[in-house]
């Protein structure tokens, strides 16, 4: 993201740094995930494997930290228990610090915490979690030490380059749970009163961030619809989800004059993991666009950028995400023919489903 144009909100702020003619992006990408095979191709040989300095994530974005790093802000789904050795895989997942510290050196400025893998490690996880992001000074939502921390943070403000903007990120549930910790839930009398929340904040822009669905789904499920209408109904202006781990169609309502009123990428799959089972390698780096003029803030546009994850050896050394555009058509680039041939019919196939984006 581009330093020093967002702040989280505490006062009047400067709605000048926006000229009228001006657009703001806001990119966000799925599930950053760390199964046992990814922990093992991390690790540098010799080195202690407790240690969270002893595991190498410069592949994971390293085809991607620009289109990042160029937003003016950046989100992801952080679907671990961070720096509570020792490190595990699926179905307890604890990934070291050092992937966290790759996420926001290359661009991700906020974290989301709200989904079923919080508490996998318990109040020890979490407590582990909260203090590495906070050493870290990156921000993260959905989860909180207790109530009463909750309700004086929830929902975050973001003033990017003079828009108000509030996240608001729920799941579904959690597989495990933590003696004082919260997470936000999908409660719809709780959320909307976050929303009414935001509203009074001063919020011109509300997304919101749910963790739902049904997992290696590529529809959305009828749970999702009735939610999605409710956000809408409550005023949220656009909708951003998780959870599935395969993507999920991207829907954009407009008016007559074919202006951006609210727009729903019901899920961008996962970003990076270990996952080979049919769709969950391909995802979504979704980019919302907005602006503002002297009627106020809006929606402008979004943009979707189809991604592939790679498995470690397939295409480098370790695992790495890659935008589909640049390598289809150039399977000499692949070691392993089968992971190109694999990522060009994963992409055919979706793309003449979806139908959004390149």
């Amino acid at each position: 993201m581009n330093k020093g144009l967002f702040s989280i909100v505490s006062a009047l702020l400067l709605p000048l740094l926006l000229s009228a003619q001006d657009t703001i992006s806001i990119a966000f990408i799925g599930d950053v995930m760390q199964h046992s095979r990814q922990l093992q191709y991390a690790h540098k040989k010799g080195s202690d494997t407790l240690l969270s300095e002893s595991y190498d994530y410069s592949s994971y974005f390293k085809y991607t930290e620009d289109i990042l790093s160029d937003a003016d802000f950046a989100v992801a789904n952080m679907e671990f228990v961070c720096n509570l050795p020792p490190f595990t895989g699926y179905p307890s997942f604890s990934a070291p610090a050092s992937l966290a510290q790759e996420c926001k050196e290359c661009g991700i400025d906020l974290f989301l915490c709200a989904n079923n893998h919080i508490f996998d490690k318990g109040e020890a996880g979490f407590k582990s979690t909260a203090d590495s992001y906070q050493k870290l000074g990156v921000h993260y939502i959905g989860v909180y030490r207790n109530r009463e921390e909750r309700d004086s943070i929830s929902p975050i403000m973001v003033d990017i380059k003079g828009i108000r903007t509030a996240f608001i990120n729920f799941t579904y549930g959690t597989n495990a749970s933590a003696l004082h910790a919260v997470t936000e839930r999908m409660d719809s009398a709780y959320i909307c009163k976050r929303i009414e929340k935001a509203k009074e904040l001063g919020a011109e822009i509300i997304i919101a961030l749910p963790h739902w669905g049904t997992e290696y789904s590529i529809s959305p499920s009828k749970t999702q619809y009735k939610w999605r209408d409710l956000l809408y109904r409550n005023g949220v202006s656009a909708i951003v989800g998780s959870h599935p781990h395969v993507v999920q169609p991207i829907e954009e309502v407009r008016d007559r004059d074919g202006n951006l009123e609210r727009i729903t990428a019901y899920s961008l799959g996962n970003y990076i993991s270990n996952m080979s089972a049919k769709n969950t390698q391909i995802g979504f780096l979704f980019i919302l666009k907005m602006t503002k003029d002297e009627d106020g803030a809006r929606l402008v546009d979004g943009e979707n950028i189809w991604l592939w994850c790679s498995r470690g050896g397939r295409f480098e050394t370790n695992y790495t995400t890659f935008p589909v555009k640049d390598f289809i058509g150039s399977p000499e680039k692949f070691p392993i023919r089968y992971e190109y041939d694999k990522m060009k019919e994963t992409y055919n196939e979706l793309r003449d489903i979806i139908k959004y984006g390149e």
